[in-house]
């Protein structure tokens, strides 16, 4: 039997300023314009800048607040 051994958890290189300032003005934009609303806005915001995250899920989850699984 193989011995399985632990992986750790990939850590992805931070934004560089510019994409972090994109992304951050995108969200703000479609809080502005009442396209998403506070909560939405807080989610979106944290997995497209703090955790990166592009995945279909991930924006599901902060779109709509609930994971759909």
């Amino acid at each position: 039997m193989a011995k399985l051994t632990k992986v750790s958890p990939i850590s992805k290189p931070p934004l560089s300023p510019t994409v972090s300032a994109v992304i951050s003005d995108f969200v703000s934009k479609l809080a502005e314009e009442n396209i998403v609303d506070g909560d939405t806005h807080d989610r979106l915001k944290k997995a497209l800048l703090d955790n990166q995250s592009v995945d279909a899920a991930s924006l599901s989850v902060a779109l709509f607040g609930v994971d759909e699984k």
